[in-house]
C-alpha cells in the first residue's frame, strides 16, 4: 500500500497550522492529562492501568502529525512516571517504550490499513486492532524491564504486569485513537438541520444511559448486559451517521464497562483480578470490532451504491443521450415529446415538431475528416442548445439530422416566424473549424400538432415527411399541410419585407385633415402610415400594421413616425404655412415599452415652442394596463403633448378610470357616426358619448364623416371637430400642403 502519511495530515491539516512547539505542548500535556486520570483507574492504584487512553493519544498524533511528534510522546509519557515515584531512568525507558510503539503502531496501520479515520472495509477495522495489538507489545516489554529491576517480580507477577500494560495500551488504542481520528478530519459529512436534530438526540439517550447505569454500584447489571445496551446506539450511529458518531458511542460504551470492571476488583470477588481483565479486554475488543466493521460496512455499501447510482446514470444517459453532443437521442426526445403535447391539450395552444437535416456535412467531413465533422457537429449542438428551454427540446436523432419540439404557438404564422428566426440564429453566422470559416444551411420539415397528428410518432413521422420534401423542393422549410406551407410561406416572406423596409424608410405619413365642425376651419391632422413597397406598390395599413405589431417592428416605425411628423411640421414652418397640430397613433406595445416616455420626449426636444403633437391611443389599449398607463401619459401631457382617446366608445372604459386620464380629446369611432342616422342606438350613443365629453371638458372629433348630413347633425349635437371624406381622404404630404394655405372654409 502507498505511504499515505501526506494525504492524511493533508485531509486534516488545519487552515492555519499551530507552531511545531505549541503543537509538541499541546501533546504532551494532553498525554499527560490523561496519563495521570487513568493511573487513578489503576487495578490496583498506583500500577499498571487495565485502559491507558494516552496510547491512543499518542497513535492519533502520530498518524496525524508524522514522526515529528515523538519528543511530545516522549515528554509526556516520562512526566506521568516520574509523577508515580518512577526514577528518571525507568521513567526515560518506559517513556521511550511508549513512543516506540506509538511510531511502530503508525507506521504499520499507515502500510496495511490506510486511514483510520475512515475505514473503506470491514477487514481493516480488524487490521487495525491486530496490528494495535503487535505494537503494544513494545511499550509493554520495553516496561517491563526496568520495573523487574527496582522490584524482584516473580513469573507470575511479571506476566501479569506485562498482560495489564498490554492490555490497556491496546484498549487505548482501539477505543481512542479512532475517536480523535474521526473527529479530527476535515472532509467529515457535515450535518443537515435534520440531522443535527438527530445527532442531538442521539447524544442526549447515550448521556442518559450512561448515568442511569453508572448511578450505582454497578450490582444492578450484569457485565455482558452492557451488549444490549451497547447495540442500539452503534447500529443507530452506523446506519444513520457514520465512524465519527460510532467511535463516540464505543468511548462511552468502554468507559462504563471500565468503570464496572474497577467497581468489582475486590481482591476477594469469586471472580480473579485476572479474569476481570480478560473480560474487559473482551468486551472492548468486541465493541470496537462490532461497531467499527459495522460502520464501516455501511459506508462501504453507501459508497458501492453511489459507485452503481453513478454507473446506472452513466448508462442513462448513453440510453437517452447522444455521446457525441450530449443532446437527448430519439429515444428521449419522443418521450419528451409526448409531455409538451400533453401540456399543449391543456393550454390549447399549438405543438411544433421539427425535423431538420444539416447541408453539406458529407462534403465537410471528406475534407476534414471525422474528426473535424464532430467537432462541427459539437458546435451546432451548441447553438441548438441555447434554446432548450421549458417550452423547447432540441434532439440529434441521426448523423447529421436534429429534431426540434416546441409549444406555446397561438398559429401557422407564429411557427414559421420561429423556424426563421432559428434557422437565422443557427446558421446565420458562420461557423470556425480549424480556422476557417464554414457557411452551413439547413432544411426543416414541420408538423403541428393537434392538426397533423395527436400522437408523438406520427408528429415525428409527418415532419420527417415535410422535411424530404423541402428537400426535393430546394425550400428552406416545409410544412406538412401543403396550404399551411403556402400561408406560413407568404407570412414570412411579409415580415421580411417589412424588416428591410424599416432599415430602407420605405414607410411615409399621409396626412387626413380635422376640421371645426362650425367654422369649418382647419384644426389639425392625423398622420396615417402607409408602406410604399417597391414590389408591393402603397399598402393600406390593415395590411402591414398587424405584422409590425406582432414582430416588434412597430416600435422602430412607430418611433420613426412621430420624429417624422415633428419633420414635417418644420418644413411647413419653413415654408410660411400655418403648422397644424398633428395627431399620430400609438399602438399598445409602444405604450407599454419601457423606453416609450423618452422616445417622445427625444422626438420634440428640438422643436421651437409648444410642440404640436397629439397622441392617439384606442380605447381599449389604454385599458390594458390602466396604472402603468396613467402615469406614462401624465409624463406626456407633462411635456406639453395632447392625449386623444381613439375609437371611443368601442371599448370599455370605466368613468373612475376616465375622470383620471390626463386626457384632452375624446374621438368617436365611425362606426357609431356611419350609422346614427339610420339607427336609433348609434344616436344614442353619440349623444351620451358627446355630452359625456361636455361634461368632462374634453374636445371631440367624429371619426369618417362622409355626408353634410351626418355633419348637420354633428353640429346639432355641439360636436366640435370632424373628420372624413367628406372633408377629404388621406393626403401624401406634398399634396396636403395647400391645405396649410391661409385661405376660407372647407
Amino acid at each position: 500500500m502507498p505511504n499515505l502519511e501526506p494525504q492524511l495530515q493533508a485531509a486534516r491539516a488545519p487552515s492555519q497550522p499551530l507552531p511545531y512547539a505549541v503543537l509538541l505542548a499541546a501533546t504532551a500535556v494532553a498525554y499527560f492529562v490523561a496519563g495521570r486520570i487513568s493511573l487513578a483507574l489503576a487495578i490496583p492504584p498506583g500500577y499498571a492501568t487495565a485502559v491507558w487512553p494516552p496510547s491512543g493519544i499518542a497513535l492519533a498524533a502520530a498518524l496525524l502529525f508524522g514522526a515529528r511528534i515523538w519528543p511530545a510522546v516522549w515528554i509526556g509519557a516520562a512526566l506521568v512516571n516520574v509523577a508515580v515515584d518512577s526514577s528518571l531512568i525507568a521513567a526515560a525507558a518506559i517513556a521511550t517504550g511508549n513512543t516506540l510503539e506509538a511510531l511502530a503502531g503508525s507506521a504499520l496501520i499507515r502500510r496495511h490499513v490506510g486511514d483510520p479515520a475512515q475505514f473503506q472495509r470491514g477487514e481493516d477495522v480488524l487490521k487495525f486492532i491486530a496490528l494495535c495489538a503487535v505494537a503494544s507489545t513494545i511499550a509493554a516489554t520495553g516496561a517491563l524491564i526496568p520495573i523487574s529491576i527496582g522490584h524482584p517480580l516473580s513469573w507470575e507477577q511479571s506476566f501479569r504486569n506485562w498482560w495489564t500494560w498490554w492490555q490497556g495500551d491496546l484498549s487505548g488504542m482501539i477505543v481512542t485513537a479512532p475517536l480523535i481520528l474521526s473527529w479530527s478530519a476535515s472532509n467529515s459529512e457535515r450535518w443537515s438541520s435534520e440531522g443535527k436534530f438527530e445527532v442531538a438526540v442521539f447524544g442526549l439517550l447515550l448521556v442518559i444511559a450512561a448515568v442511569l447505569l453508572t448511578a450505582g454500584d454497578g450490582t444492578n447489571f450484569a457485565p455482558l448486559s452492557l451488549t444490549f445496551v451497547a447495540l442500539p446506539f452503534i447500529i443507530w450511529g452506523a446506519f444513520r451517521f457514520g465512524q465519527r458518531e460510532v467511535s463516540t458511542a464505543i468511548a462511552v460504551i468502554c468507559a462504563i464497562a471500565i468503570w464496572y470492571t474497577i467497581q468489582h476488583s475486590d481482591p476477594s470477588s469469586s471472580v480473579g483480578l485476572n479474569e476481570s481483565l480478560l473480560m474487559l479486554l473482551t468486551f472492548n475488543g468486541m465493541v470496537v470490532a462490532t461497531g467499527l466493521v459495522l460502520a464501516t460496512v455501511v459506508a462501504e455499501r453507501g459508497r458501492a451504491m453511489q459507485a452503481l447510482r453513478k454507473r446506472h446514470d452513466q448508462l442513462e444517459s448513453f440510453t437517452h443521450y447522444d455521446p457525441l453532443t450530449g443532446l437527448p437521442n430519439t429515444t428521449l426526445f419522443r418521450h419528451q415529446l409526448a409531455q409538451l403535447l400533453g401540456v399543449g391539450v391543456e393550454t390549447g395552444r399549438k405543438v411544433a415538431v421539427v425535423v431538420m437535416d444539416i447541408e453539406r456535412l458529407r462534403i465537410i467531413n471528406d475534407t476534414f475528416g471525422r474528426q473535424g465533422g464532430d467537432e462541427l457537429l459539437k458546435q451546432i449542438a451548441g447553438r441548438l442548445a441555447a434554446d432548450i428551454t421549458g417550452s423547447t427540446v432540441v434532439a440529434r436523432v441521426d448523423s447529421n439530422r436534429f429534431a426540434i419540439a416546441s409549444h406555446g404557438f397561438q398559429d401557422e404564422s407564429a411557427v414559421a416566424r420561429m423556424a426563421g428566426e432559428r434557422m437565422e440564429r443557427w446558421f446565420g453566422p458562420a461557423y470556425r473549424l480549424r480556422n476557417n470559416e464554414l457557411k452551413l444551411s439547413a432544411r426543416m420539415g414541420l408538423a403541428l400538432f393537434p392538426q397533423d397528428g395527436e400522437h408523438s410518432d406520427i408528429l415525428y413521422m409527418h415532419a420527417e415527411s415535410a422535411l424530404n420534401r423541402a428537400q426535393k423542393t430546394g425550400e428552406r422549410y416545409v410544412f406538412y399541410t401543403q396550404k399551411m406551407s403556402a400561408r406560413a410561406a407568404e407570412t414570412l416572406s411579409l415580415e421580411n419585407k417589412l424588416r428591410r423596409a424599416v432599415e430602407r424608410e420605405e414607410f411615409v405619413l399621409y396626412y387626413q385633415p380635422k376640421v371645426d365642425l362650425h367654422s369649418r376651419r382647419l384644426t389639425g391632422v392625423e398622420a396615417l402610415m402607409r408602406w410604399k413597397s417597391p414590389d408591393l406598390g402603397l399598402v393600406p395599413p390593415v395590411q402591414f400594421i398587424p405584422m409590425l405589431e406582432e414582430t416588434g417592428l412597430i416600435l422602430d416605425v412607430g418611433r420613426w413616425a412621430v420624429r417624422q411628423a415633428v419633420r414635417d411640421q418644420e418644413l411647413w414652418a419653413r415654408e410660411g404655412l400655418n403648422v397644424p397640430r398633428v395627431a399620430v397613433n400609438v399602438s399598445s406595445i409602444q405604450l407599454r415599452h419601457r423606453g416609450f416616455v423618452e422616445e417622445v420626449q427625444q422626438a420634440i426636444e428640438h422643436t421651437a415652442g409648444a410642440p404640436l403633437i397629439d397622441l392617439e391611443i384606442t380605447e381599449s389599449h389604454i385599458m390594458e394596463d390602466i396604472v402603468p398607463t396613467i402615469a406614462k401619459l401624465r409624463q406626456i401631457r407633462a411635456l406639453g403633448i395632447g392625449i386623444a382617446i381613439d375609437d371611443f366608445g368601442t371599448g370599455y372604459s370605466s368613468l373612475a378610470y376616465l375622470t383620471k386620464l390626463p386626457v384632452n380629446v375624446l374621438k368617436v369611432d365611425r362606426s357609431f357616426i356611419t350609422r346614427m342616422l339610420e339607427d336609433d342606438d348609434a344616436m344614442v350613443l353619440v349623444q351620451t358619448i358627446l355630452s359625456l365629453a361636455t361634461s368632462l371638458k374634453l374636445n371631440t372629433v367624429a371619426e369618417g364623416v362622409e355626408t353634410a348630413e351626418q355633419a348637420d347633425m354633428l353640429a346639432l349635437l355641439r360636436c366640435n371637430e370632424m373628420q372624413g371624406y367628406l372633408i377629404s381622404r388621406p393626403q401624401p404630404p406634398e399634396e396636403i400642403v395647400p391645405m396649410l394655405k391661409p385661405r376660407g372654409q372647407f
